[in-house]
């Protein structure tokens, strides 16, 4: 095997030599022969990125030897130190998934600071089979159930079809100095005891089982999810009622016909597109919850996915909503201008009503019923209110059924009122209450803006 030669090809695929790049090197020997592969492929010079994670005691000598690196091949070394064990503690999270997050933080950074095209990180192939290893024995779900991809976004892993002792062979013939990481051959980490115990050991006890054959069959279930998701996107689409950026309408029957795994992708085809297109990870166990409450929760039940999303249930439709801010109550004097949630809601005394001029977003009251206190709120179970016309209070919530107002839009309508009083519903409603008449004396103007 020619390391470079096959290299050199595979980067030709994705990218041309004079590709802006940046080269993870933390100092060990995969990334030592990717900076060392690298540097003689491209011709546009690759930046050298490197995160000091304080974790072990050599991890300043281990910075200063990759600064040594890059200085021998005269490539800019950017570099930063960051305790990952208090962030660990901070957010109440292992030490692995810490040094991933504040990792993949830094490149990110790193791109937009130096207008890089592409990071290359050192995964080779014994990687992803562990991580598809990993992933099998933790119980992920399906759609989890393969390795390491070799671009995504802007990442790419030029060593993937490479096996470590590929990269070893490579070392040693060349002579590259490299920095010995002890941890690795620690069993902390379930990823070290799957790449130290559990791989060898299929290895040595299963006839003709190698590394091939594994990453083969992480390929395989790759490719079966590639298919999978154009159908549940398909699925998605036939399902979709209506679509925002802070919601998402479906037909309910379309949504939930399916067994579990798709349900659960088409949840997560939801919160991704509420997010921003950026995914969303909920536990399985919190699919299955959520999954069981859409097939079996009656109309007007509703439920929180977490801190930003919820989910309700408005008679043949699902709906997925971003959670808006806390609606407290605001309360504000006739004269001010108040802002709540969304909306920007003004109040005036005027001398007369222009009905005929009146605009959609205003709404004239007799001020003769109002005290000079208001308030704005969101809806509460029980609210009642005299309409406009009508003679008897009528459910808020019957209002807004017979209105076609959905149960996860209630909260969002502005609710003025007047010592406790519903006077207004947004731009849908007054009260009958406080209409003008030829006898009103003080005139309030309501203007509610989005």
């Amino acid at each position: 095997m020619n390391l470079q030669s096959d290299f050199n090809k595979i980067c030709s695929q994705f990218l041309r030599q004079t590709t802006s790049c940046g080269i993870a090197v933390s100092g060990g020997i995969d990334s030592v022969v990717l900076l060392h592969l690298s540097q003689k492929f491209f011709i546009t010079k690759p930046c050298v990125i490197h995160l000091n994670h304080s974790l072990r005691e050599n991890a300043d000598s281990d910075e200063t030897f990759v600064k040594g690196l890059a200085e021998k091949f005269g490539l800019n070394f950017i570099s930063k130190k960051i305790a990952v064990n208090d962030f660990a503690k901070k957010e109440k999270i292992g030490l692995e998934e810490a040094g991933r997050i504040v990792r993949y933080e830094f490149f990110e950074e790193i791109k937009r600071q130096e207008k890089l095209d592409f990071i290359l990180t050192a995964h080779h192939l014994d990687d992803s089979n562990e991580t598809f290893l990993l992933k099998f024995l933790l119980g992920s779900g399906f759609e989890n159930l393969k390795g390491i991809p070799q671009k995504r976004n802007f990442y790419f892993r030029p060593l993937l079809e490479f096996q470590k002792q590929d990269l070893v062979d490579f070392a040693k013939k060349e002579s590259l100095s490299f920095v010995q990481d002890e941890t690795n051959e620690e069993s902390v980490f379930f990823r070290n005891k799957v790449r130290n115990k559990i791989l060898p050991l299929l290895q040595n006890e299963i006839p003709n089982f190698n590394s091939q054959k594994l990453n083969e069959l992480s390929k395989n279930f790759g490719e079966l999810n590639s298919y999978i998701d154009e159908k549940v996107q398909e699925d998605f689409e036939r399902a979709l009622v209506n679509i925002s950026k802070e919601r998402i309408e479906l037909n309910r029957e379309l949504f939930v016909c399916h067994f579990d795994q798709i349900i659960f992708k088409l949840i997560g085809i939801c919160l991704s597109y509420l997010n921003g297109n950026s995914k969303v990870f909920l536990p399985n166990s919190e699919k299955k919850d959520v999954a069981h409450f859409l097939r079996n929760a009656t109309s007007g039940s509703s439920k929180e996915l977490s801190t930003d999303f919820s989910v309700f249930i408005d008679r043949e439709k699902i709906e997925f909503i971003k959670n808006g801010k806390n609606f407290e109550e605001v309360s504000f004097k006739i004269g001010d201008t108040v802002n709540w949630n969304d909306f920007r809601i003004s109040s005036e005394f005027v001398e007369t009503a222009d009905f005929f001029k009146k605009k959609k977003n205003v709404e004239f009251l007799s001020g003769d019923y109002l005290s000079n206190k208001l308030s704005v709120r969101s809806y509460r179970n029980g609210d009642s209110f005299q309409p406009l016309g009508m003679t008897n209070r009528k459910k808020l919530s019957d209002f807004f059924i017979n209105l076609k107002v959905s149960v996860s839009q209630k909260k969002s309508i502005p609710l003025i009122c007047s010592e406790k009083e519903i006077i207004c519903i947004g731009n849908l409603r007054i009260s009958e209450k406080v209409k003008v008449t030829n006898q009103t004396k003080k005139i309030v103007k309501i203007e509610i803006q989005k």
